[in-house]
């Protein structure tokens, strides 16, 4: 399917192939992993090479492109803040990360079969698990008085993945209005 996609609509296609690209830096984003911050410098370059070859042809995949460079550019944000503070994502890190890379990988499966909107609901599901688990993690960091400074780099940490999340939940609100 993929492969017909990319001939027969092809901004589809490059929808799904950087709805996907992101997915995938969500499991990467970790300070560790070497070569994630010039892999999301490249995703970055790739949405705005595609931004510009739609132009005012397809405003409505535009604005789903501008959806993906800002969910891109939170991830980059809490990428740069885990490795700025030397932090290793914690379980509710990675957990919200993993939550977002299944809401992702269910956006790109709905691009390739737009009739198949149980993937929007898959992937909603899964922000909504992020969220409410970043919450919970964000009032326990701040609600913990024992490491200050340790809960609040965790606590930036924790925001900024909140902003990645409402970030994919807006672009899977796009999806569903553009492509219905």
């Amino acid at each position: 399917m993929t492969l017909l996609l990319r001939f027969t609509d092809g901004p589809r296609y490059e929808l799904r192939r950087l709805t996907l690209a992101l997915a995938g830096l969500c499991r990467k984003a970790t300070p560790e992993n070497a070569g994630v911050k010039a892999e999301l410098v490249q995703f970055s370059k790739a949405v705005n090479k595609s931004l510009k070859a739609l132009g005012t042809k397809k405003p409505e995949q535009a604005n789903l492109l501008s959806g993906l460079e800002t969910a891109g550019a939170c991830l980059e944000t809490v990428f740069l803040d885990m490795e700025r503070h030397a932090l290793t994502p914690d379980d509710e890190a990675v957990e919200a990360l993993l939550f977002t890379e299944r809401a992702l990988r269910s956006q790109a499966d709905f691009l390739a079969h737009p009739d198949r909107k149980t993937s929007l609901a898959e992937a909603a599901g899964n922000t909504a698990a992020a969220s409410k688990r970043l919450r919970s993690a964000l009032r326990a960091s701040e609600t913990d008085g024992r490491e200050f400074i340790a809960n609040l780099k965790f606590s930036r940490i924790y925001s900024g993945l909140e902003k990645l999340v409402c970030a994919v939940y807006d672009y899977n609100e796009l999806l569903a209005g553009t492509f219905q």
